[in-house]
């Protein structure tokens, strides 16, 4: 199982909690005019979706047929060149942490195809 700082979990069961949920991400984007992006996006942002379809029979939940899905959207701060920007002091160190996260979750989605290759390696062998 992964761990993440400040992860937050909510489950949504109707339109009016899903709304609310999103609304609060959009509080927490940061965001700051920069050379090149008057909007530029300073974090990361990852939603994970699981919808659950369970059917139902004369009011009553069957677990038969139920179907889980899974969607994650990902909005990632962008990566910056120092020399294009012209970013200096605590934008520069900022930008320097943004591509060390983008290197480290690069290198997360390559042990994740690794391992996905080897998976499949195994069945079929």
């Amino acid at each position: 199982e992964i761990s993440v700082k400040g992860l937050t979990y909510k489950p949504i069961c109707n339109y009016e909690s899903g709304r609310d949920f999103v609304n609060t991400a959009r509080k927490n984007r940061q965001v700051k005019a920069k050379k090149l992006n008057q909007d530029s996006s300073r974090s990361h942002f990852v939603c994970e979706i699981k919808l659950l379809s369970v059917p139902t029979v004369d009011g009553e939940i069957q677990a038969e047929g139920a179907v889980a899905n899974t969607f994650t959207i990902i909005d990632l701060a962008g990566s910056e060149r120092a020399m294009r920007t012209e970013n200096q002091g605590d934008r520069l160190k900022e930008a320097s942490n943004i591509n060390s996260s983008l290197m480290t979750l690069s290198r997360c989605m390559e042990a994740l195809r690794h391992n996905q290759k080897l998976q499949g390696t195994k069945r079929n062998a």
